[in-house]
């Protein structure tokens, strides 16, 4: 089966562990096919003797067979919630690692919520179902040949009926099947959507308040539900037909057990405890036999999920070449163009940027310029039209994470604060060289020190999740700095002068004017004063 193929890996990863979980669960199981015999033993002994130590003995044996039951229920409970919970963190951890690499443009038409929640519930149901059919089929064929041997030595009458519910129970599955999936998938799909719908009636909360907007969300999220009501009740009505079929069929074969197995007792072919016995065998049966057809529903739910993890997992991951570069001396593009939408937003731009130099790019809003940026940043690695070179090497050869990861650095004009420490936000986890004497330099030039002194716990005082207790001026001072702080080849600061009082914004000018000499500098303003300062000028119409 495809979804075990896609999950050798992380099975090879525990297979002791599986092994273990396996082999205590068919202890468990074999102990209780033990319990119906000593039941039956027991009450032939109340019928037919009255020997009070046997009573004791029976006793004892059944207190033993459930101590070993609950011992070993325990035990195969702990290695299962170790080996589920793990399997499913790493297949979700993985597909995140590859839809990482998906174009920009992906996320950005995606909502991220529904994304979430779709690779985690899928990647917790094809590693639960996994785990618990390797254990299932081998415990369910014991299950079923143990007791059915059994009930064949009590009676070959019951065993006609077994065969007969088999079949029955076949001709159900295979009309139920297909809409059973069909509907299973679009529930699926609309839950999801009904979660994000959800989820923004939280994450939106801003925008909803500053717009007054309750009643336009609310909308949203009533249009959602009702749809979501009603493929789940359409799902519903599929899988409880199949349920309740499944139950009558179990309730008139116990009818026909009871009629079958009354009157061998009353021919004395069976005594009351076999009876009692032959009674649980059967529903054991029965029980395997419907863990068998049910499977069928089973694989049906986590085939759905492995399709989507699936479509997931062969989406075309942006391009990342191999080239490494360890310093960035000109970054240059010829007849670059970049569509947005069927929109034209970079049409036809041929420059070069220079290590020593000073670029600004300019131009009017919606103009193009935080596009121009990621372009360049190889962000649209896959997406633009004509040519981006770095040192005279065409951008899609270079390894371009590596690159931003070690020579660039970006502060963006809204940027990003991760629910952690300062210090973390400003090093992002990184050990960075003479921290110490350069902070104090650059908090100094930012205008960060009375920020940074009203702080309970100083660099160790946490961002709130959504930065709240933050101010948009102080994010992007924080910015400037963890980018300062790199010190990287290239610096990139979109709008870096809206966070700064004016003497602020001539010591970071004096600043960027001192270190220029090793750098490449670009910034996106509409400031004179940083235009000014430009060796280049970069106007984007």
């Amino acid at each position: 089966m495809k979804i075990f193929f896609f999950l050798k890996t992380y099975f090879k990863k525990y297979i002791n562990l599986l092994i273990i979980y396996v082999f205590l669960c068919i202890l468990t199981n074999v102990s209780s096919v033990l319990l119906p015999h000593v039941v039956g033993n027991f009450l032939d002994c109340l019928i037919l003797s009255s020997n009070k130590a046997f009573i004791v003995y029976n006793c004892f044996i059944y207190l033993s067979v459930n101590v070993l039951i609950i011992v070993t229920g325990y035990l195969s409970t702990i290695i299962y919630t170790k080996v589920q919970s793990n399997i499913a963190f790493e297949i979700n951890r993985d597909v995140l690692l590859h839809i990482k690499d998906l174009s920009l443009l992906f996320f950005e038409n995606t909502s991220s919520v529904y994304l979430n929640q779709r690779v985690n519930q899928d990647s917790n149901i094809i590693s639960v179902f996994c785990i618990h059919i390797t254990k299932n089929v081998i415990v369910n064929i014991l299950m079923f040949i143990v007791p059915f041997y059994l009930m064949t030595m009590y009676n070959k009458g019951i065993t006609i009926i077994l065969l007969i519910i088999v079949i029955i129970y076949i001709i159900i599955y295979s009309l139920c099947k297909k809409p059973l999936y069909n509907r299973n998938l679009i529930f699926k799909e609309t839950q999801n959507l009904f979660f994000t719908k959800l989820n923004e009636q939280i994450s939106q909360i801003r925008f909803i308040k500053i717009n007054a907007v309750d009643s336009v969300f609310i909308k949203r999220l009533d249009d959602s539900f009702k749809k979501y009501f009603n493929v789940n009740l359409s799902y519903q009505k599929i899988f409880c037909l199949l349920s309740s079929l499944e139950k009558m069929i179990v309730i008139l074969s116990q009818i026909a057990l009871f009629i079958l197995g009354g009157m061998e007792v009353v021919n004395n072919n069976l005594s009351v405890g076999q009876l009692t016995a032959v009674s649980s065998y059967f529903n054991i049966i029965v029980g395997s036999i419907g863990y068998f057809f049910n499977l069928g529903k089973s694989y049906q739910d986590a085939y759905v999920s492995y399709n989507r993890i699936e479509e997931l997992m062969t989406m075309k991951q942006e391009n990342n070449g191999v080239k490494e570069i360890n310093e960035i001396i000109e970054i240059s593009a010829i007849n670059l163009n970049f569509q947005y939408n069927n929109k034209k937003v970079i049409d036809n731009q041929t420059f070069t940027i220079r290590k020593n130099e000073i670029t600004c790019i300019s131009g009017s809003n919606g103009s193009g310029k935080t596009t121009l940026l990621k372009l360049l940043l190889g962000i649209y690695v896959d997406n633009y039209k004509g040519n981006i070179f770095y040192n005279r090497t065409n951008l899609q050869e270079i390894n371009m994470k590596n690159v931003r990861r070690n020579l660039i650095g970006v502060a963006e004009q809204d940027p990003i604060m991760i629910a952690d420490t300062l210090m973390y936000n400003i090093t992002l986890g990184e050990q960075i060289i003479n921290i110490d004497n350069r902070m104090e330099k650059i908090i100094n030039i930012l205008g960060l020190n009375e920020f940074l002194n009203s702080l309970p716990n100083g660099f160790d005082t946490l961002i709130s999740e959504n930065s709240t207790n933050l101010s948009g001026g102080e994010r992007q001072k924080l910015s400037i700095l963890r980018v300062l702080l790199k010190n990287p080849d290239v610096i990139v600061l979109d709008e870096p002068s809206n966070a700064l009082d004016n003497i602020s914004r001539q010591k970071l000018i004096d600043y960027l004017n001192n270190i220029k000499l090793n750098k490449i500098i670009i910034i996106v303003t509409h400031d004179i004063d940083l235009i000014k300062i430009a060796n280049k000028n970069i106007i984007l119409e």
